[in-house]
């Protein structure tokens, strides 16, 4: 996940204003997600989100959720905050740097082709998540 023009932002509005924004972030996300699943700041504005065991229409459906309720409930002043959402699942033979690269270049192309919006990479056809059909 990545906050579009996040930079803009705090250029903006301070980083105090920033700060408040990644605030109200978590707090939708936590809001829009289950106890099981992790948040984790891996740059400025960007995330990731592990959502463990879900499958890939459920990994869609939250994604688009947070694209809805972050463009509603996020704000700084009058200026509504809006996330690009990459997802990917963790597929047979993936490592964590394969998984995140995956994610990476779907968010990218989320961001390419107009932000606000979710793109999912379904990975490679025919592979399954370790452990058998679902992750564990």
């Amino acid at each position: 996940l990545d906050l579009d023009h996040f930079k803009q932002v705090n250029d903006r509005h301070g980083h105090q204003a920033g700060d408040a924004v990644l605030v109200r972030f978590a707090e939708v996300v936590e809001a829009a997600t289950r106890r099981s699943d992790r948040l984790f700041r891996t740059g400025g504005e960007e995330f990731v989100l592990l959502l463990p065991g879900a499958e890939a229409d459920i990994l869609a459906h939250v994604g688009s959720i947070l694209v809805r309720t972050v463009a509603a409930e996020v704000r700084c002043g009058d200026d509504p905050v809006t996330v690009s959402v990459g997802i990917t699942p963790l597929l047979r033979g993936d490592d964590a740097i394969r998984w995140l690269r995956r994610a990476d270049r779907a968010m990218y192309r989320a961001k390419r082709d107009g932000r606000n919006r979710v793109v999912v990479d379904p990975g490679e056809a025919g592979t399954q998540p370790p452990g058998g059909d679902r992750p564990r």
